[in-house]
């Protein structure tokens, strides 16, 4: 799912007002509406505070899943940082593209280190869902796992906590294995959570969490017994608080079976890497609840429970182990009834160090950077127990000639601080030649060097096109732009405030511009409000930027011209003329003059107060201790409290 922005306005049918020298016109069209539905621009803006819901664990560290907790999140550009204030030793960096972040760390926990990846999808201002992969050591055990999560932005339009569910009902599937559903009378929440207990009155224990727009969780965890009654309760959760319990449903487990699974077959055990083992397995029963997967160091001790799995599945990766070491496997099937006999097998972890691994486009262009990327799962190799040195982090070779020889190392993360384990790293690189570059990468510390990474060729040419990059910044979509007199722009298309829209030209040489910001009609005409035109100049190899900027506060209140004249008349019912003209005159650069009957009474210079995007309302006021002025679209009148008693508000009228 995208993020979809709908823009509701107001219009009024106009007349055109034409600016001369800047060539920026304001106009009026025919029709209102809605703006059309854009893509999604290059990277969201996910700074703030966030709650943070786990919402699922599957892990061998027989880690529960933790109440809500704070992310703080800070965002330059594409780049994102995630710290946690109850954890401040927990700190991500990744980066942030269209909707999706991906992010790393590595900190102390618990006498050893944690590693974690996550990536992340924002579904909108207020609401993201993701997973974190992590592993645990510290330097002799190991281990690690998956948690799903969902977190919800404080400060944000969620002011109260969401209803609660309504229609909770609990049914009972097999003898450990209670299905839940509910209804979701909310529109805020951001996750729901999942009470459980012995006693209608104490629903207390927090079983799991599921996302928003969610409405059923299956109670499988292996901890239910059979022919016994069970109650639950269902909140709604988001960055204002949580709601209060749903209705309390009560199921009771069916009867345990008459007899255990048959044992699972065919179990293969298969080394995929120095520190894991991917598990297969046959189910040959219909009825198991679950199967468990167990660990040893011979063949005679597979007796560590290192997983348990829901019933139907039959693969399982043990992601938790040493080097050049055996590992023995043992699955069984369980119900409420007992455990089948174990099926069994074992695989040796490959010796060695494994190197990081290196992405890179296959092309690139000469003097335009291009990135190269590597993961690697740290702590590397160093003496036992390690987890950081002074000078630890990789270096990257290059070459000219081959794949095979010849490299020399461009760069090395020891020069740039203490130490480095951030991954996925990027490194950005220009080459001014054309030609043929090979790359590899390897990771150090503590003296020790990990193998090289494969090696990356990008092939460098010369470049063939301009390319010119139109910028909106203004406060509207733009919706026309014509190129050299070409339409560039199609129903429903775009270029976002604040976003740009790239163009390329296979030749140097001069583009003339002509464009609008402002609206699509209902019936996909375009309703500009401002027009550009000009030209640009592009050159082959580069990329040439034209700005779409929001005019002044005194091009608007001179309508594009030099100056401009906006009167009013009042009655003041105290002096012997009844009758009296009021007159401001504004000049393009922001001055103005007020005179009344002809008289100069007043001057100064207009400052813009506000301009909210996608609004027909311009805030701005003649001098800092006035009070605020109001100019609607098309722009040609206003209003100011600045008459006599007993006709204080005076409404002016551009001329």
């Amino acid at each position: 799912m995208k993020r979809r922005r709908s823009v509701t306005r107001m219009f009024i049918v106009t007349a055109c007002f034409v600016m001369g020298v800047t060539t920026l016109i304001s106009c009026g069209g025919g029709g209102g509406g809605s703006s059309a539905t854009p893509a999604v621009p290059p990277a969201f803006d996910v700074a703030g505070t966030w709650t943070i819901t786990e919402t699922g664990t599957s892990n061998s560290c027989e880690e529960p899943i933790d109440p809500p907790y704070t992310a703080t999140i800070t965002q330059n550009g594409s780049s994102v940082g995630v710290q946690f204030p109850s954890q401040p030793e927990r700190v991500y960096n990744g980066t942030m593209s269209g909707d999706a972040f991906t992010g790393s760390g590595s900190y102390p926990d618990t006498g050893g280190t944690t590693t974690e990846i996550v990536a992340v999808t924002v579904w909108s201002d207020t609401s993201l869902s993701g997973r974190s992969t992590w592993s645990w050591t510290d330097g002799i055990q190991r281990c690690g796992g998956t948690t799903d999560f969902a977190g919800s932005r404080s400060g944000s339009t969620q002011t109260s906590p969401p209803s609660a569910p309504t229609g909770l009902s609990a049914t009972a599937t097999s003898s450990m294995t209670i299905a839940l559903t509910w209804t979701d009378t909310s529109n805020n929440e951001t996750a729901f959570m999942v009470y459980r207990g012995t006693s209608t009155g104490a629903v207390t224990t927090l079983i799991g969490t599921v996302v928003a727009g969610v409405t059923s969780y299956t109670n499988t965890d292996n901890t239910l017994s059979p022919s016994t009654t069970y109650h639950y309760g269902v909140t709604a959760i988001n960055a204002a608080g949580e709601s209060g319990l749903s209705n309390i449903a009560s199921a009771t487990t069916l009867p345990p079976p008459a007899t255990a699974p048959i044992p699972p077959a065919g179990l293969s055990a298969t080394a995929t890497s120095s520190t894991s083992v991917a598990l297969t397995w046959t189910d040959t029963s219909n009825n198991e609840t679950g199967f468990r997967v167990y660990r040893g160091t011979s063949t005679g001790a597979v007796t560590t429970l290192i997983a348990t799995v829901a019933a139907g599945v039959t693969s399982y990766t043990d992601n938790t182990l040493s080097p050049s070491t055996t590992y023995y496997y043992g699955v069984t099937a369980i119900n409420a009834a007992g455990e089948s006999a174990s099926a069994t097998d074992s695989a040796t972890t490959p010796g060695g160090l494994v190197g990081p691994s290196l992405t890179g486009p296959s092309t690139a262009t000469t003097g335009l950077p291009f990135g190269l990327t590597w993961t690697y799962t740290w702590p590397p190799p160093g003496p036992a127990g390690a987890t950081a040195c002074t000078g630890d982090g990789y270096k990257l070779d290059e070459s000219s000639t081959s794949s095979t020889g010849g490299f020399v190392e461009i760069y090395s993360s020891a020069l740039q601080s203490n130490f480095e384990h951030t991954s996925p790293k990027t490194y950005i690189i220009s080459k001014a030649s054309p030609g043929t570059y090979y790359y590899r990468v390897r990771a150090f510390n503590c003296g020790s060097f990990t193998p090289y990474s494969n090696v990356v060729a990008v092939t460098v040419a010369s470049p063939t096109n301009a390319i010119l990059s139109i910028v909106n910044n203004t406060q509207y979509d733009v919706v026309d732009l014509h190129l050299n007199g070409t339409q560039m722009l199609t129903y429903p298309e775009v270029i976002l405030p604040g976003a740009s829209r790239d163009f390329t030209f296979n030749s140097s040489g001069s583009v003339s511009i002509a464009g609008g910001v402002g609206f699509y009609n209902p019936d996909t005409t375009r309703d500009p409000w401002f027009t550009y035109t000009g030209s640009a100049t592009v050159t082959v190899g580069r990329t040439t930027a034209n700005k779409f900027n929001n005019p002044t506060i005194g091009q608007l209140l001179t309508h594009f011209s030099t100056a401009q004249n906006w009167d009013g008349a009042y009655y003041d019912y105290s002096s012997f003329t009844l009758a009296h003209t009021a007159r401001f005159r504004f000049t393009s650069s922001g001055g103005w003059t007020f005179y009344v009957d002809g008289i100069q009474k007043d001057s100064g210079t207009v400052t813009l107060v506000s301009w909210p995007i996608y609004t027909s309302l311009v805030t701005f006021k003649i001098c800092p201790t006035c009070t605020n002025i109001e100019l609607s679209y098309p722009f040609a009148s206003f209003s100011f409290n600045n008459g006599p008693p007993g006709w204080t508000n005076i409404n002016y009228v551009a001329q």
